[in-house]
């Protein structure tokens, strides 16, 4: 009898540790946060001049605060091309919306241009001080398209791949999973926990034990149940 390959991926629920709470001054808890902030937060005056550069700013963009602070934004970061748009857009700004968001690239250090999502917000009115935070799309894209590209991979493979949760309810299975198992696609979204497809009804707590003594299986020996009720054999795989 021929043998597959299953893999099962069981999510674990987060555990999160206690923290002990620490007192800080609101200048102190602000200051912390905006360092910490995994995005470009700049604080600008009413020309472009940075007043504030965070740290994921310097790691970011490769300049320094020392480089930049007191020097126009407008004239370290962007290229020619976008400079005099933007600081139209500054302007219209700074005359009246609370609020300014939009996407366009800036350049880092080295040369290489990134595109941000910038969400800009006038936090002193009267002197028209603006903070800016920038989310990195470049990198955001590059993730996405990192995963469609994993996703489409796990798809098409000739093994079958099936993620549960702790509870083992069916999160994810790849195309072949039905097929393997005599299901037609329609047939398997019925489907909604994995001790459904255990032949042996306990085998499930077994495996469970196992992989908490032994933190994965490997070419592990079971039956699952096919559509028709059959013990088919497989080889599982199982990490959580």
């Amino acid at each position: 009898m021929r043998k597959y390959d299953i893999f099962i991926f069981a999510y674990v629920k987060d555990k999160f540790k206690n923290m002990k709470n620490k007192k800080y001054s609101d200048k102190e808890f602000l200051k912390t946060i905006l360092e910490v902030i995994p995005n470009i937060v700049v604080v600008l005056d009413d020309k472009g001049y940075i007043l504030y550069f965070n740290k994921f700013s310097e790691d970011l963009t490769g300049y320094s605060s020392g480089e930049v602070l007191g020097k126009n934004g407008f004239d370290i970061f962007l290229s020619k091309e976008m400079r005099e748009k933007i600081k139209k857009d500054f302007s219209k700004f700074l005359k009246g919306n609370k609020t300014f968001i939009s996407e366009y690239p800036i350049i880092t250090k080295n040369g290489i241009e990134k595109m941000f999502k910038w969400n800009c917000k006038i936090i002193n009115k009267k002197n028209f001080i603006m903070l800016s935070i920038g989310e990195d799309l470049t990198e955001l894209n590059f993730a996405r398209e990192s995963e469609e590209r994993y996703f489409k991979l796990m798809e098409n493979l000739n093994t079958g791949i099936l993620i549960t949760n702790e509870e083992g309810n069916i999160l994810y299975y790849n195309k072949i999973v039905p097929e393997i198992l005599h299901y037609s696609k329609r047939e398997f979204k019925n489907i909604k926990n994995v001790k459904e497809l255990y032949f042996l009804p306990n085998e499930r707590e077994v495996i469970i034990e196992r992989v908490k003594k032994e933190d994965y299986l490997c070419n592990y020996e079971f039956w699952a149940k096919t559509r028709d009720g059959k013990p088919l054999e497989f080889l599982l795989n199982l990490f959580p």
